[in-house]
């Protein structure tokens, strides 16, 4: 095609039902002269980038320089934007700290802070924070005091408040039995305000950077990898100091402070980060104080020896300018490097918060209530009983007291209270067993079916997909009606809580902020029991029907995302093209057999026309915000046949042959 032909080329965007097949645009010879000679003009403006000590003095003064004239083609805008982000994000690119004096008056350094904050941020940081359970919630108190209890002669755990004082480099670790609480000490421990407010917010000249970081080995990627804990600690700095941005992100800050936006920033890749968290390291010690909590060493994706490695690399980077207190089961190889030095052992210290939590669950019961007016000393008894048999394991008696609780609300007597718990076991593992075979037999393969659908999801699921799919056990989709105001989604959620409770008798819980409500099993532990292959095969052979569990997500999936994506729908374009690949992923797992393909074909399908609208859309979207000028050439994109093709699903590609007419290349 030469240069007429091209200058004629229309900007059409052809469609089919799965794909985009190529997107074009016109221009004219002369707006294109005037281009080329705007963009030369700007990339010579850049040479201070490139070469420091020419041209302008700070960056400041470089924004000015480029956004003269002030009403710029919005092609060579775009041309400089690609320019810069291949200069500043060259491997040997550095910031000359003379040009980095001042701020561009045309933007505001919090809201770049916080924009490149939320750039480095992934999905789920704050998810097992929220997943919390509140059922396990205590004060806690006694951690802050200065001066512990002793018992025989020997303080029953090690000062916290003077371990923050002190300038020792040792790891304050916490640590128990599974269940006893160590994530929920931890979350208290930053819960407590005036604690933190009490203390001076710099040492000396180090400002003080108080950061925490959840594993969660359930979790995504993120959310149990170093990448990720270093991902948490640069989002949170970025945060609380603004000022850290040259320091920590000077390619991201320099971007901003040249074109005086925050749009159009590239995405974060493992080196960059790994960048800004040696920088932050770099600054421990120098103008900050780094106090690093990490709740979950057992909980990260990688060996313990290597975590532990890691930690005594970043305590020989950063001398006395980081504190770290680490929770986690008591493995040997934590053992070994934390038993030294201070430490708390959880279920040693809990029996007065326990029996705190049992007095306030039971003194709300109304069926216990009225056993305790009858025989009161019985109902004293069987209180402390329960605190006693827990030893220490807030786990435990949540399970236990949930349990007790819901057979007094039957109208179950005191002494009948005190059999059942007799026979239940001290041993988590074996305490759901027990739960296990309490449950009412017609009750089980609902219980088999809602487990067997969360590990085929691999992850916490939210509780609207959970609602969905039950509730497309006995409705077709196509009439399944998803709540859409507040009161309607507060009515399902609470419809959903009560079944689970129900049918699984807390080994499935929903839990998490109001943003992230999230249906999992109520700790590891429960799913670390119920996925013992030969226990797995027990609770599979509950539910006697047939079922492909992948085939459920993704129909609920693609239903909560078609509706989701409705004509007036804000749902943001970008998060649809997110969505529809991890949904595909759910569609390449089920079983490639007849009585599925019909069901799989319809929801692949609607993902296809979901994927086309978005990716059209935020193209629209991009054209608008270069302000109406197209690019010179628009690349051809990947359809989405090709999409679907990296997750081989198969049975698509066959519909495809027999129907070519949906296709596009």
């Amino acid at each position: 095609m030469d240069a007429r032909q091209n200058s004629v080329f229309s900007n059409q965007m052809t469609l089919t039902n799965d794909g985009i097949h190529y997107v074009g645009y016109s221009e004219d010879s002369t707006s294109s002269t005037v281009v080329d000679t705007e963009v030369a003009r700007l990339r010579n403006a850049l040479q201070p980038l490139i070469q420091p000590g020419k041209g302008p003095l700070s960056l400041k003064q470089l924004a000015e320089d480029i956004s003269k004239p002030a009403e710029l083609e919005a092609e060579a805008t775009t041309t400089i934007h690609t320019d810069l982000v291949k200069l500043l994000w060259k491997d040997d690119w550095k910031l000359d700290i003379s040009m980095a004096g001042g701020y561009s008056g045309k933007i505001d350094a919090t809201m770049v802070a916080h924009a490149i904050a939320a750039g480095i941020q992934f999905k789920n940081i704050q998810t097992r924070e929220e997943a919390i359970s509140k059922n396990f919630e205590a004060t806690f108190s006694w951690i802050f005091r200065k001066e512990p209890p002793k018992k025989d002669d020997v303080p029953m755990w090690s000062s916290f408040p003077k371990w923050l004082e002190d300038d020792s480099e040792n790891v304050y670790w916490i640590t128990g039995k599974p269940g006893s609480g160590k994530s929920t000490m931890m979350k208290l421990i930053l819960q407590q305000k005036s604690f933190w407010e009490g203390l001076p917010q710099s040492t000396g000249s180090l400002r003080l950077l108080l950061v925490k970081y959840y594993a969660w080995l359930s979790g995504d990627t993120l959310q149990k990898s170093l990448e990720g804990l270093k991902r948490t600690i640069i989002f949170q700095a970025l945060k609380q100091y603004p000022e850290l941005l040259p320091v920590l992100t000077p390619r991201r800050w320099a971007f901003c402070q040249v074109l005086r936006s925050i749009s159009g920033l590239p995405m974060w890749e493992a080196w960059e980060v790994e960048e800004s968290f040696e920088a932050l390291l770099s600054s421990c010690g120098e103008t900050i104080k780094l106090i690093l909590f990490i709740d979950g060493l057992d909980e990260f994706d990688m060996p313990p020896i290597q975590l532990i490695e890691y930690i005594r690399y970043m305590k020989a980077r950063c001398h006395t300018g980081l504190k770290v207190c680490a929770a986690s089961r008591p493995w040997t190889e934590f053992q070994d490097e934390f038993n030294e030095g201070p430490r708390l052992q959880m279920h040693l210290l809990t029996q007065d918060d326990i029996r705190t939590f049992i007095t306030e669950k039971f003194k709300t019961n109304r069926g216990f209530l009225e056993q305790q007016q009858l025989s009161s000393e019985a109902a004293t008894q069987l209180l402390a009983d329960i605190a006693h048999r827990a030893n220490g394991v807030f786990l435990w008696v949540s399970i236990v007291v949930q349990h007790l609780l819901a057979l007094f609300s039957e109208g179950q007597l005191i002494s009948q209270a005190w059999q059942t718990l007799e026979a239940l076991p001290t041993k988590i593992s074996s305490l759901y067993d027990t739960i296990w075979a309490s449950i009412r037999e017609e009750n089980t393969p609902d219980a088999s079916f809602m487990m067997q659908v969360l590990r085929a999801f691999d992850r916490p699921m939210p509780w609207l997909t959970a609602w969905v799919i039950e509730e497309s056990r006995f409705n077709p989709t196509e009439i399944i009606s998803i709540p859409q105001d507040r009161s309607s989604w507060d009515v399902a959620l609470r419809s959903l809580k009560r079944k689970l409770t129900a049918l699984t008798k807390c080994i499935l819980e929903v839990s998490g902020s109001e943003n992230s409500t999230a249906v999992d099993f109520i700790h590891r532990t429960a799913r670390d029991w119920a996925t013992q292959p030969k226990k797995w095969q027990s609770i599979c052979s509950s539910f006697s029907g047939e079922f492909d569990p992948q085939l459920c997500i993704l129909k609920g999936e693609t239903l909560i995302l078609s509706l989701e994506c409705g004509p007036e729908s804000p749902f943001p374009k970008g998060e649809v093209l997110d969505a529809v690949p991890r949904i595909l992923w759910h569609a390449s797992e089920v079983k490639d057999i007849p009585q599925n393909t019909e069901d799989l074909l319809v929801s692949v399908r609607k993902l296809g026309v979901l994927w086309t609208d978005a990716y059209l859309a935020q193209a629209r979207n991009e054209l608008r915000f270069n302000g109406g000028s197209k690019p010179r050439l628009w690349r051809k994109r990947p359809t989405f046949p090709g999409l679907v093709a990296q997750f081989s699903i198969l049975p698509y590609f066959r519909f495809l042959a027999l129907s070519p007419s949906s296709f596009s290349s």
